[in-house]
């Protein structure tokens, strides 16, 4: 089912087409448990976390953009595009069952594969980036290989601190010539040695390796590629399933053949290169490596998620507190904090290194520190979170102390409530 969210008038066209997946997000649970607002709409920085990618999208010229999200959580986003979202571009939701649960990110793109016509851009909806778009869409156009694949380096970031279990792992194996990309190993596929086969030294006799580049979901794909998609339903997986056969197509010939790839690729061969090209790269996956002035994270873990309301917080260009906020005498927000619109902190507060949503209340003598608190929250008396991240419509009781928890929506703490590193989780039924 697809809903169209209408808006002005935007830029021209860029050439590409772009798909925003807002899959479940089984990473950041307990906050996206059922009470809570679907992962799309989690906030960072005291903005929903598919804001940034639309403004991306936006910014590099797209009249519309796809997004594909669960049907459970359609009318939640899609009344967000319609009646918050402050964009100029236009939206069209296809809501799908079985996201996240059955279907694999290639499987939906399967789904939709009638309503994509030309190259295009697969984004998740998670992912936060101050890379100008013109700049990797250029280097596709100008390189034109099968898939350009974005990575950033997470040990060269100095504005970012980002702790180490944010993401998994990866190996990834570059060819430093022509930035060609030849595998992808996950940790758990690497004990102390690497094994490779001897066609791919054959093409690649010099691979750099390494451990600190992470995969940022950021793909653009020749239109062939969809074609391969619908044809192989063995291909479930963008990452898992469908990057690795690419990267095997690069040097094993007779995986060419098996796939008919060839074929497919003349089929939608639109840059004019001649067959020759065809004949000696039929398939190129390029890295596109993130300068180093950029930042570039994904918000697909808990902790993650925390990082980037800290990062983000500190350079948000918006009022740290908001003019519609109501402060009593005393309070002490810190230069790195964030208040939200029509907010209201009593008497003897002190906020510090945390994110506070749109119409809370905190009543007197409460502390925050490191933490975030969503819309519609009411912390009461003399309350102390640490480390927290406390979810919509929730209530913190009097004199509670709870350090590193979740909070989960429209769970009530009991007053004088202890807790340290726990899910506090509303439970249907029982």
């Amino acid at each position: 089912m697809a809903t169209q969210i209408k808006s002005r008038q935007t830029a021209g066209p860029c050439g590409f087409q772009a798909i925003i997946l807002a899959g479940f997000g089984t990473g950041l649970y307990p906050l996206t448990e059922a009470n809570n607002l679907p992962k799309a709409l989690l906030p960072i920085a005291n903005k929903p976390m598919i804001w940034y990618v639309l403004k991306w999208c936006e910014e590099a010229g797209f009249l519309s953009v796809m997004v594909i999200c669960q049907t459970q959580v359609e009318s939640c986003l899609s009344s967000y595009l319609r009646n918050v979202y402050d964009g100029h571009i236009r939206v069209q939701v296809y809501a799908l069952s079985g996201v996240d649960d059955v279907l694999g990110t290639a499987d939906v793109i399967r789904k939709i594969h009638d309503k994509i016509k030309s190259d295009f851009i697969i984004l998740s909806c998670d992912l936060i980036m101050n890379l100008p778009p013109h700049e990797i869409l250029d280097f596709h156009r100008i390189h034109t290989p099968t898939v350009t694949f974005l990575l950033y380096d997470i040990s060269k970031d100095e504005n970012f601190i980002i702790s180490k279990d944010s993401d998994r792992k990866m190996f990834f194996g570059i060819n430093k010539s022509d930035n060609s990309l030849v595998f992808v190993k996950s940790e758990g596929e690497v004990n102390e040695e690497f094994i490779v086969r001897m066609s791919m030294l054959w093409k690649y006799p010099r691979i750099y390796v390494t451990s600190t580049l992470r995969d940022s979901h950021l793909y653009i794909f020749k239109r062939w590629v969809l074609d391969l998609i619908v044809q192989n339903e063995r291909i479930s997986s963008i990452q898992e399933d469908l990057i690795p056969l690419l990267l095997k197509f690069q040097y094993q010939s007779l995986l060419l053949k098996r796939y008919n790839i060839k074929e497919l690729c003349s089929r939608n061969y639109g840059y004019n290169l001649g067959s020759d090209s065809l004949d000696e790269k039929p398939v190129r996956v390029i890295s596109y490596l993130l300068p180093d002035n950029r930042y570039c994270l994904r918000s697909n873990t808990i902790q993650a998620y925390t990082d980037l309301n800290r990062n983000l917080s500190k350079i948000s260009a918006e009022p740290r507190v908001c003019t519609t906020a109501k402060m009593a005498q005393k309070v002490i927000i810190g230069a790195d904090s964030l208040v939200g619109e029509n907010t209201k902190i009593d008497e003897r507060c002190n906020v510090k290194k945390s994110v506070i949503g749109a119409n809370c209340i905190l009543g007197k003598s409460v502390t925050v520190v490191n933490s975030i608190i969503m819309n519609n929250v009411k912390i009461e008396d003399s309350v102390r979170l640490d480390g927290c991240i406390v979810c919509v419509n929730s209530v913190i009781g009097a004199k509670s102390k709870l350090k590193n928890c979740c909070i989960s929506g429209g769970y009530e703490v009991p007053s004088e409530t202890c807790a340290r590193n726990d899910n506090l989780i509303v439970f249907d039924g029982i």
